[in-house]
Order: structure tokens, then sequence, then C-alpha cells
């Protein structure tokens, strides 16, 4: 089937242009083909980068917000870290998106995906997209026209103009509203519009024009400038054909809005270069799973003038071969072919997230969804097509939050955790709210001198229904003090927890980040000494770094050797259960240590879940996993690399970890991200023993092995490097 665009890209002709792909129900809510959106907050399309002629250029991802109340409502009101609007916030999250983006760039290509638009170092208006309509009867996306002058509508910013005309500013707007700047006078209100159907409950009445008059006021205007011009094109601007009358003309079933929202404002967007697998499918195609040679094509449609018979014929032709080195060896070492790839694979990515790490802190948020594969080109090289790919990080996790008093940043949860490759620790912060709580301060404390004077809070959190989940060093609040403490509307701090001072659950005490005050309210701060503020609100943070994803990665690789046709997360879940869940290295009642019970419960696992952790779920099919079949894998290997993911689920650091968020906290002497190193060279040595047992014990691959020990040389230590 042909696959149909439009333009987003610029929206005027230019010779090379973003396009969206629609989908085959053009009727739909969602006219554009949707990929998987990212914690419910931004909407990722397909697309494609075209030259003027029509030949594609290259596939592109397309993201961009999704405001709640527009669009879809997302987690982030209640997950917010502290009161602001939805505008403020999608500008705080993607101005970080950008700068976390422009950090990345620099560190791998080969490891995150290659971002196309915007420029990075642009300015800022260069980066949004206009607020915008798809007509579905011109099939075009195209600017909200005015109605007077058939301007674009533009976001009001403007919170004093907003404010004289009895609406509420930016920062507390639903919905944001749009205005024509050209109608903007002192003395004249101007029209308000927003791009919803109906008028929010909060705007009706203030004047305020929802999408079905704004179509009127249109169809009103367009009927005037065609009898006072014949020559006005009304085919630039969107139809303005009402669902009341196409109902009434087409009869039926009530059709589909004339118009779909794509931008209710201006919004920012990202454009990457798509990347033709999954995770998840790649993983089951290097198990032996069949994959149809079209689903590898580079270009799906087959008029494409990109199309490379000879590469298709190619393609074929390594699909029935297997794409293996030793498929029809009958010695089994297509097994330890597989469990060589699965561990290449498995080694970008922790690779790809231990660069991210250094870079930005902790993912959190590690799971198939946020990973993509550069997928095999056959032709491209000298080995078969499985051993040619590159994992990529989609990097953009939202686990971070830049938007805390004082500049502080912190590793918060992701608002929707993915089980089960999300820690407890991750799944419980998510669930975590605001609470009422009474606040006293006990200390004012002097921190620096001069220019670099602040002031540091030493007080103490109650909460009569009790502290929860119980805190830890380490971990965090966002305190939120009651009103006109300072002598302004509000006060929030970012302050660390200190639960060995506490002297209940109820009650615990905290250090605030250092704060720059005036002398006014440093001696407000004073005098107010030991006495109860009510009215306070807190949000506990809990402490979360790369441990947690370590986790994370655990479950990715029982998931890369266990799952198949015949069982899937399921079985991941269920070995779980066997892991010890005291914490730290105490010893129990039995004076058994951490460790030891860790490996009598990985024991355990192996012989009651003998079936389902036997190295034949390696493959696929089922075909693939007849007793009958010869495995080559040696159990002691298999063995080790099940216990190198049950150590990653079970991981316990030999020191306590602290992140630190300022001064009160201090960061122990082992550097977290130390830990993926070593994960990586423990893989690559479990690839390594694995290769000598594939090129090196059998005389009749000598030849073979020193081929493919330059390439080795030459694309460094690992496969799958790249194609």
């Amino acid at each position: 089937m042909t696959r149909r665009f439009v333009q987003l890209l610029p929206l005027e002709p230019a010779s090379f242009a973003v396009f969206l792909e629609l989908a085959d129900d053009s009727g739909a809510d969602d006219p554009f083909v949707r990929l998987d959106s990212v914690g419910g907050t931004t909407h990722v399309y397909r697309g494609s980068l075209r030259s003027a002629n029509g030949t594609e250029v290259d596939r592109v991802v397309v993201q961009i917000p999704a405001l709640p109340s527009v669009r879809g409502a997302g987690p982030e009101v209640s997950q917010r870290l502290g009161p602001a609007s939805p505008l403020r916030r999608m500008g705080l999250e993607w101005q970080r998106r950008w700068t976390d983006q422009g950090q990345l760039a620099a560190t791998s290509q080969r490891l995150f995906p290659k971002w196309l638009l915007p420029n990075l170092d642009g300015d800022q208006a260069e980066r949004r997209l206009p607020a915008m309509i798809y007509c579905r009867q011109r099939q075009r996306l195209l600017p909200i026209p005015s109605p007077w002058s058939l301007r674009p509508l533009t976001t009001c910013h403007d919170d004093e103009l907003l404010v004289r005309w009895g609406l509420p500013p930016s920062a507390g707007a639903t919905l944001p509203i749009l205005v024509d700047a050209s109608s903007v006078a002192d003395e004249d209100p101007p029209r308000f519009y927003v791009a919803a159907e109906t008028v929010p409950d909060e705007l009706a009445g203030q004047g305020v024009v929802g999408l079905r008059e704004l179509r009127a006021e249109l169809a009103a205007t367009f009927s005037e400038r065609l009898i006072a011009d014949p020559t006005f094109d009304i085919n630039l601007y969107p139809s303005t054909e009402s669902t009341a009358e196409a109902t009434e003309s087409g009869g039926g079933a009530e059709p589909p809005a004339p118009w779909f929202v794509f931008s209710p404002c201006e919004v920012p967007f990202l454009v990457r270069r798509w990347e033709p697998w999954d995770l998840e499918r790649f993983v089951d195609f290097l198990g032996g799973r069949a994959i149809d040679p079209q689903e590898l094509s580079f270009d799906e449609n087959p008029d494409s003038p990109d199309r490379d018979p000879s590469l298709e014929s190619e393609k074929a032709a390594s699909q029935r071969q297997g794409g293996y080195l030793f498929t029809s060896e009958g010695s089994g070492l297509d097994a330890v072919e597989v469990l060589t790839l699965k561990l290449g694979l498995f080694a970008q990515i922790v690779e790809a997230v231990d660069r991210y790490s250094r870079r930005l802190g902790p993912h959190l948020d590690i799971h198939p969804g946020h990973l993509v594969v550069s997928g095999p080109r056959p032709g491209h090289g000298l080995l078969p097509e499985r051993w040619h790919f590159n994992v990529r990080l989609l990097g953009l996790s939202r686990a971070r939050r830049p938007d805390l008093p004082q500049g502080v940043v912190l590793a918060t949860s992701p608002p929707r955790p993915r089980r089960p490759y999300a820690s407890k620790a991750v799944r419980e912060a998510a669930l975590i709210e605001w609470c009422d709580g009474e606040l006293i301060i006990d200390q004012v404390q002097q921190v620096g001198e001069g220019d670099n004077r602040r002031w540091r809070l030493k007080g103490r959190l109650k909460d009569a229904s009790g502290i929860l989940p119980p805190p830890r060093a380490g971990d965090s609040l966002i305190v939120h003090w009651p009103h006109q403490l300072l002598g302004r509307a509000e006060m929030q701090t970012t302050a660390a927890a200190d639960p060995a001072s506490s002297t209940s659950q109820a009650e615990l005490v905290f250090y605030t980040e250092p704060l720059a005050l005036e002398e006014s309210q440093t001696q407000r701060l004073e005098s107010a000494t030991g006495t109860v503020l009510r009215g306070g609100r807190y949000r506990l943070l809990p402490r979360l770094d790369v441990t947690d994803d370590l986790y994370s990665l655990g479950i990715l690789l029982l998931r890369l050797l266990l799952v198949n046709d015949h069982q899937d997360l399921s079985v991941v879940e269920n070995l779980l259960r066997d892991l010890p869940q005291a914490g730290g290295l105490a010893t129990d009642t039995q004076g058994l240590t951490y460790e030891q019970r860790l490996e009598a419960a990985f024991a355990n696992a192996l012989e009651e879940q003998a079936e389902e952790l036997a190295a034949s779920n390696i493959f696929f099919s089922e075909e693939d996993r007849l007793n009958s079949r010869a495995n080559a894998i040696p159990l002691e290997l298999w063995t080790e690399t099940l216990r190198l993911a049950w150590r990653l689920v079970a991981f316990r650091p030999a020191l306590e970890m602290r992140i630190s968020i300022g001064l009160s906290v201090d960061r122990a002497a082992e550097d977290p991200v130390a830990h993926l190193t070593q994960i990586h060279q423990e893989t690559t040595r479990l690839m390594r023993r694995l290769q000598a047992i594939l090129f090196r014990r059998q005389g009749v691959h000598v030849e073979m092995h020193s081929v493919i020990a330059e390439m080795m040389n030459a694309l460094g230590d690992g496969v799958g490097s790249g194609g």
C-alpha cells in the first residue's frame, strides 16, 4: 500500500521538508501514524524527510508535547514537584530535553539516535511549531488563522492584557489562550480563542471563542473575501464545514470534526532519525524468529525509486540461511552464536547507560520501549546479517527534573515506571504525593561570607499520619512553606532528610539547601524559630541512583535470555520471588550474609525452575528448543550468565552510597557509575569465552577465525558494533 504524507516543517514549499505519515484510517481521532508515546505526555509520530520531487531522503520520528487538557490527560499534574501551569511545565521539560540532547550528541552517535531538528544551538523561537490544525478536507497541516486578519493566531503571554479583560494569567490557564496580535488595542477588547471544540468553564462568559465558533467566523470571512476579491485562494486556508453541516449533507453517523488540533499553541519539537527495529522484535530475530524480508526493507513502498532489487534478493537469501555462521552445523554451535549475539547487544545497552549516567545521572526509565536498533543491512559487511546491529538508547528520560528551588537537580521517578523493569524503589517513588504537615524552624545558619553568603534552615517536619515511606539517609524533601512566611506569596525549598535525628515516624529533621535571602527575610525567619507553622506541604523524594538502573539492566538481560514464543515476562517475575528481601549486607538469624542468602536462592531457582531457566530458551522457536537438538552452550557459561543477571537484580552496594544535593549530605567515595563499567567488562569476558568456543576449538574454523579476528579487532571488543 502506498504511504501518504502531509508536510509539517516548513509549511511553505521547500527543497527539503519533514512530512508526517497519514494513517490508513484518516478519520481516526489522530490521523497520523503514532508510535509509542513517552510517559503519556509526548506524542511520537512516524515521518519522512523528503525532497521537493517526492524522493525519500531519510525516515524520521517527530516528537511534540501533549498538553493534558487538549490531547489526552497525562500524569503530569499529580507528578509535578511544585505549582506550575501546564505551559510552564512543558517549557521547562523541553528545555531540559534540548539541554540533555545537546550533551548526548557529543557523546556517541553509535549509542544514541541522531537528532536532526531543531538546531540545538539555535534561537528559542526556531525550536517551536506554531499553533496548527490538520484540515481533513484539504489534507494539510495549517496554522490556525484569525477570522479578522487571516494571520496565524499566537499564544498570548501578556498577563497584563489577559487580566485587564477578565482572563486568568497564562500561568494559571487550563488551556493556552490564543490571540490575533493585530487585533490588540488599548480601547477595544481583542478576540481570544482556545484550540478546543468547547470553551472551558473557567473561560466561559469571558468572550473566549472555541473552534466551533471560530469555524463559523472564518466561513463568514471567506464569503466576504470571495465576493470582494474573486481571485482569493480559499484553498490556502482550512475548510470551515461544521460537523452538523457534514452530517446533514452526508447523512448517517456523525463524521469526525473537520479539524484535528495538532498543536494547541506554539510547541517545542524534536525530529530524530528513525530506527527500523524495536528492541524486542530484534531480540526475537536474534533468537531465530522468522522475519518477513519485507519487514527489513528500509522503504516499505515497493514503488520507491530507492528500492534496490539486488539487495532484496540478498536479503531473502540471507533470511533463508538464517543469518548465522553456524546455521547448519548440527553441532549446536548456533546456540553459542545466539548467546554471543545477545550478550553483544546487552553490552551495547550497558555502554549506552554508562555514557548517559556519566553525563546526566541515573536514567531510571530503562526498558525495551526506550531502546531501538539499527538492524542488519545485508550486503554490508562480510559477516551474516545477524552480526550487524547498533543498539541505541533513547536518552531523553523523564526521570530528572530541573525545576526545583535553588537550581537543584534530583533523580526522581518517571511518571509511569514500567513493570517489571523498574525497581521497587522507583515504583514506590512514583506513588508519593504532596502531603500536609506542620513545620518548625529550629535554627537559621549562615553559610559563606560576603557576596557568597547564604542561609540554611534546620527544621522539623511533623505529620500526624506518619511520614511514608520511612525516609532513609540521603532522601530529600520538597518543602512548600506557608504563605507570607517571607512576606511573599510562596516559598519552596529543597532539603535533605536526616532520619537519624528524628524521634518518631511522625517527625523528620531536615536541612534546607543554602538560600539567598535579604536581611529583612532573615529576621522574619529568626523570629519564627520554634513556632509551629501550619499550612505547609511537603513531598518526600527517596534517594534513587544508578543502582536502580542495575536492577533494570538485570531484568532486561533475563528478558534477552529467557523470553520466547513459549514463555513471556511472567517467568522473570516468578524468578524474582526467590530474591532475598533483606537489604544491605547484614546477616540473618542463621548467621548467613546477604551474599550467601542470594547464592542459595539462585541455586534453588536453578533446581526448582530448571525448564524455565534451561539454555535452550535462548532460541525463539519451539522447534529449536527440542531436547534432541544439539546445544553447545557449556552449562558453566550459561549459569554464569544467569548469575550476572540475578546479581544485577539483587544488587546491594558494598558501601552505603549517598547522592549529594548540597553541603548537607556527603557523597561517598564509591562511584556508583563505576558499577556499569564493571558490568560491561564482565559481559565482554563472557562473550570472549563464547567466541573461543565458536572460532578457536575446531580446526575446520581456523581460516574463518583469522578473518573474523581481524574484523573484531577493527570493530573493537564485542559484536554488533556496527554494520
